[in-house]
């Protein structure tokens, strides 16, 4: 990890404690890149759609992983979530994706990019 400021530091180590109590273990694959054994806080979010031709808007509820971004690395490189990689978890798959095309499918919970927060779709179960 690259120098950060003590604040950022006190919001990994936060997250790192919240993952030792409320934290699953998760299996992210986008493609053939795969990381196992990655510890992640589930959460969800309710996303507004809105379609202004027709007047309309619903709301879509999100499934959400909140994961240090250093987790997410292979080698010396850290990932960033890609729309349809899947995420394994409480016997489930869960897709990444967020039904606003023009938006990422993950935020950024700090101001220092430390913490992921992923949106997923529930798209089936483990065999």
């Amino acid at each position: 990890m690259s120098e950060l400021p003590p604040m950022a530091l006190r919001i990994v180590a936060g997250q790192r404690r919240v993952q030792k109590t409320a934290g699953v273990t998760i299996t992210y694959r986008d493609g053939d890149q795969v990381i196992s054994g990655v510890k992640a806080i589930p959460g969800k979010s309710s996303i507004p759609i809105v379609d202004p031709a027709a007047n309309l808007g619903v709301m879509f509820e999100s499934h959400d992983w909140f994961i240090v971004a250093e987790d997410l690395v292979i080698g010396e490189t850290r990932l960033i979530p890609k729309r349809g990689a899947v995420i394994e978890a409480l016997g489930n798959l869960y897709t990444v994706s967020n039904p606003n095309r023009s938006e990422a499918p993950f935020r950024y919970s700090d101001h220092w990019e430390q913490i992921f927060r992923i949106h997923t779709t529930k798209t089936g179960t483990l065999p």
